[in-house]
């Protein structure tokens, strides 16, 4: 079977389960709101009007085996998926509930919640239906603000045991996730810009996933971010939508704006006599696209073990093995802190791929940071989790 045949299948088993889903959708409505024809059809009807997105891009991937290039599309099917599967499981919990409720409570009660009029089932259910809109569309409206607000400034100090003495009150600035696109402009890149020259940091950190999913993305970027200079120095790294978009246009952009790039390699800082090493390594979605990968043994070995290192890494999950190399501080993005978050990093979408959401980590004597990130990726939302300026003051303790 040619890779070509495998993604058109691979493609229609997933289309195949979210039309599973939308018909499972529209027998949940129905058995609320479709007691008569008239109301199934205009059940039916709503949901073929909002699915048209998703036809269309079934249309192309059986007729042209491509997926369409549009962030509408992928905004609006993303957007109702995500609604759809948090519907289902509400409405299973609420049913569930109701259930229970039935079957537990004292038959006096029902009695006299018979003779009251109480709410039946469907009409219970109904007002959860409704009541689950109204929710969606506010808490949405929220969140659409809230990521296109102005970024979040966090003021963290870090207690470093080993840091050199010339380096105690060093500040650095890391921004991550910029995902130049259509919901992060160059405008909006220019306006972070200006945020981050006004604190006037010793150091600039930036770490990865400068373009959302195309090439022609990355030129905004430059032009915010070019010649971009800080006392001791800018470095970056590379995260995966980098590889996804175009990894040769993006080192290439990196290039032009004069934003030097780490990429499984090291530069040893000198700052009133001492020394450190910033440390950048390649992200772990390399190894997919050009075979090599991150490597913090290689990046580390022309550096002295007891050099103190900062390392940058996109991805929080490849932690572990920078730990084995003794790093002392680790600066990652790509969670976005999951986009979504409830009671701070305890409920989080991001936690289905890593135990490192966002914030401060310690472990074995070492540090992780993770930023939210200034983008969003897929849905332009952010709850409970806003974009993020980080400004780091490192102090020896």
């Amino acid at each position: 079977m040619s890779s070509s045949s495998a993604i058109l299948i691979r493609q229609l088993i997933i289309q195949a389960a979210y039309l599973l889903l939308q018909y499972a959708i529209y027998r949940v409505l129905r058995s609320q709101f479709g007691d008569t024809a008239g109301r199934r059809a205009i059940l039916l009807a709503a949901l073929i009007i909002i699915n048209l997105p998703w036809l269309y891009a079934l249309m192309r991937i059986i007729v042209f085996q491509s997926f369409p290039h549009s962030y509408t599309l992928l905004v609006t099917v993303m957007g109702w998926f995500f609604i759809s599967v948090i519907y289902l499981v509400y409405f299973g919990l609420l049913r569930s509930g109701y259930a229970l409720w039935e079957v537990a409570k004292p038959a006096s009660l029902s009695a006299a919640a018979a003779g009251a009029a109480a709410l039946t089932r469907r009409a219970f259910l109904q007002k959860a239906t409704l009541g689950f809109g109204a929710v969606t569309l506010i808490v949405s409206a929220r969140g659409l603000w809230q990521a296109r607000g102005t970024p979040r400034l966090e003021r963290v100090t870090l207690d470093l045991p080993d840091l050199p003495e010339a380096f105690d009150g060093v500040r650095l600035v890391q921004l991550s996730d910029f995902h130049s696109g259509p919901y992060m402009t160059r405008e909006q890149m220019l306006g972070v810009r200006r945020q981050i020259e006004d604190l006037q940091p010793d150091l600039y950190f930036l770490t990865g996933d400068f373009v959302d999913a195309f090439a022609e993305q990355m030129p905004p970027f430059v032009e915010a971010f070019e010649n971009l200079r800080a006392p001791l120095g800018v470095f970056t790294v590379l995260g995966n939508h980098d590889y996804f978009a175009d990894i040769q246009t993006v080192e290439a952009g990196l290039a032009a704006a004069k934003l030097p790039l780490l990429r499984n390699t090291q530069h040893v800082l000198e700052h009133r006599g001492e020394k450190l090493a910033v440390v950048g390594v390649d992200d772990l979605w390399a190894s997919r696209r050009t075979g090599r990968g991150p490597d913090i043994a290689g990046a580390v070995k022309d550096v002295p073990e007891s050099m103190f290192k900062i390392c940058l890494s996109h991805q929080p999950n490849y932690w572990p093995e920078i730990k084995k190399q003794n790093v002392a501080l680790t600066l990652c993005g790509h969670t976005h802190g999951g986009q979504f978050g409830i009671m701070g990093t305890q409920i989080s979408l991001a936690r289905i791929a890593s135990p490192y959401v966002a914030g401060l980590y310690k472990e074995d004597g070492m540090q992780l940071y993770v930023n939210r990130g200034l983008g969003v990726f897929g849905i332009p939302i952010r709850i409970g989790m806003p974009p993020e300026i980080t400004e780091m003051t490192l102090r020896r303790v």
